[in-house]
């Protein structure tokens, strides 16, 4: 991101300026209400802002709320993004998925008949099952407890080896554990510093190809290119 701009009734982002490597497990930190949803929409590209984004590659969206399709069992939601997308699925995964978050028992319950937990995590399969290049991934541990929340953090660490994923959390301790590079948000989302996690987790020039970069220009509006 190079200077990138979001204004509703009063300015959102200022000037933040950010290329991400093309694989890799990135934590963004910050207090509740700081804009930590609000750009990874932004980064997906489903939300307008001034300035361009490049973006490579198909992505998948974990949200926050409940986005399941509520006349889908669970096992069909969980197909549902690989099928509408055409894309085949690895069954083996699938199974592995549905184990490691304790969904096997639950493939022919419907959304309503599912606590917020256990909405959560189907939500978080259906998004890993696709397995895309870019993962956006928004509070995925909310509404888990502990031991549910390191399963869904080494899932996406797994996934990071091959793909981007971007997770937005407010538990910063829980981000430290799995995320190979760590930025914080501050109240008025007008800068992301740079937090080296560990030292040898530090990028080299082999992995610096972008898989999401911003470029700010005062004459362009929204003008959103992805290759």
């Amino acid at each position: 991101m190079d200077n990138v701009k979001l204004s509703f009734d009063h300015l959102v982002i200022d000037s933040i300026t950010m290329t991400f490597p093309d694989h890799g497990l990135i934590g963004i930190y910050g207090k509740s209400g700081c804009g930590k949803t609000t750009l990874l929409y932004v980064l997906s590209g489903m939300l307008p802002c001034e300035g361009e984004v490049i973006r490579e590659g198909d992505y998948s969206f974990i949200r926050q709320n409940n986005d399941l399709l509520s006349y889908l069992n669970v096992k069909d939601n969980l197909l549902s993004e690989c099928c509408l997308m055409n894309k085949h699925y690895d069954p083996h995964y699938f199974n592995r998925l549905a184990e490691k978050l304790e969904l096997s028992h639950l493939l022919k319950k419907y959304p309503h008949e599912l606590s917020v937990g256990q909405a959560k995590r189907v939500a978080i399969a259906r998004s890993l099952l696709r397995q895309v290049p870019i993962l956006f991934c928004d509070e995925p541990t909310g509404a888990l407890h502990q031991a549910q929340s390191h399963e869904v953090m080494t899932l996406l660490k797994e996934a990071s080896r091959y793909a981007l994923v971007i997770v937005v959390s407010h538990d910063v301790s829980l981000l430290r554990q799995y995320a190979d590079e760590l930025y914080q948000l501050d109240e008025k989302l007008r800068c992301i510093s740079h937090k080296d996690v560990l030292d040898q987790k530090k990028w080299g020039k082999a992995t610096r190809k972008a898989h999401v970069h911003f470029v700010y220009s005062s004459l362009k509006y929204h003008k959103r290119r992805c290759r």
